[in-house]
């Protein structure tokens, strides 16, 4: 399975002007002052897609941008390693630019549909919003950094400029709980929905083009579950990615990956990335949590694995698959030796193992 990394705001032709500098780049993790690549995701996709505009984007701004270098790094490695393809949405919006506007309209037409999906985002934006200008926010784009970006879009497409008395109003509008609005405020309402609506449009028809599934940002979703509601397919599989985070997070954090280098040496094997993807199924079919007694369970699982192997393999010693993940100071490297110092192939190991999360044994290493 690949995965589309997806960006926000570069051929929207909603957006006028300059992108904000929260924006552009996929979805990732923070750090004290960088934001890379959420590792955790990686690790259900066979490869990644990413859009060649937006890494051109992203090498021009990281002078300006230092947290964006890291990021970039990942990008790259991942290109290095044939894990990651580049591919060209200005051409595909182009191409498709008046069924992505059409498509579009008509969505938002349903204002009040939409509007809940723009303010509970906005909900979200607006607690970190501070903590990223303090952080990442440059002063040259301080203005445009800490407004609701696509309420300031509106402002500019309606008046030209950012008019401080209409950014008021319409920001209003879209704080409130209103429902109900005049002709006049339910197209200023339009206004700001339109690059978010138009956005998961064109990343579905990335979707569309390219075979891959979207990984988003989270706070996103909405508009994701909005757009296909009326589908007959169940199209979930892009949720895995999720989950795997969820499970490396809440359940398995000392297993989550520390750098990108991880993730190509989990992801250059496929079988890890197939047996992740199954135990996240299994998991999630039996309706379990992802939650600190699942990790419990997972390590006991492995451990009676290990245990196993041992009684059925007298002659070889296993030292620490399993223990030193979860022992302070212990070694995260697995290794397997015949008396005589004769090494066990990985087919053998895999075959003593079995398939209980064969993923596990790789991380640890």
């Amino acid at each position: 399975m690949k995965y589309i990394l997806s960006s926000f705001g570069l051929n929207n032709p909603y957006i006028v002007g300059e992108v904000p500098d929260h924006a552009v780049y996929p979805i990732g993790l923070e750090g004290d002052d960088y934001i890379d690549l959420d590792y955790s995701l990686l690790l259900a996709g066979t490869g990644f897609l990413f859009d060649q505009g937006s890494l051109e984007y992203m090498e021009h701004e990281q002078r300006r941008l230092r947290f964006l270098v890291p990021l970039v790094q990942s990008i790259r490695r991942l290109k290095e390693e044939g894990f990651l393809d580049l591919f060209d949405g200005k051409a595909i919006v182009e191409q498709s630019a008046e069924q992505i506007r059409s498509k579009t309209e008509t969505l938002c037409d349903d204002v009040i549909g939409w509007l809940s999906p723009v303010r509970s985002q906005w909900q979200v934006l607006k607690a970190d919003r501070e903590t990223f200008l303090k952080k990442f926010g440059t002063a040259e784009k301080r203005q445009l950094n800490e407004q609701h970006f696509s309420v300031a879009n509106a402002v500019v497409r309606i008046d030209g400029k950012l008019n401080p008395v209409l950014l008021r109003e319409v920001n209003g509008l879209i704080n409130s709980r209103r429902r109900q609005f005049t002709g006049k405020e339910a197209e200023y309402v339009k206004e700001v929905l339109r690059p978010l609506v138009c956005h998961a449009v064109i990343q579905d028809l990335m979707r569309f083009k390219t075979g891959g599934a979207i990984l988003d940002w989270d706070d996103s979703r909405p508009y994701y579950e909005r757009l296909y509601a009326a589908r007959w397919e169940k199209g979930d599989d892009h949720l895995l990615a999720y989950h795997a985070r969820s499970l490396f997070t809440l359940a398995l954090p000392e297993l989550r990956p520390r750098n990108v280098e991880a993730v190509i040496k989990f992801i250059r094997n496929n079988r890890n990335v197939a047996d992740l993807r199954a135990d996240i199924a299994d998991i999630l079919a039996r309706g379990e949590k992802f939650d600190a007694a699942l990790g419990k369970r997972i390590v006991n699982e492995a451990l009676k694995s290990e245990l196993a192997v041992k009684r059925k393999m007298k002659k070889y010693r296993l030292l620490g698959a399993v223990l030193s993940v979860f022992m302070p100071g212990g070694s995260l490297l697995t290794e397997a030796a015949v008396e005589g110092a004769t090494t066990i192939g990985e087919d053998a190991i895999e075959g003593a193992f079995g398939r209980p999360h064969r993923w596990f044994y790789s991380l640890g290493e």
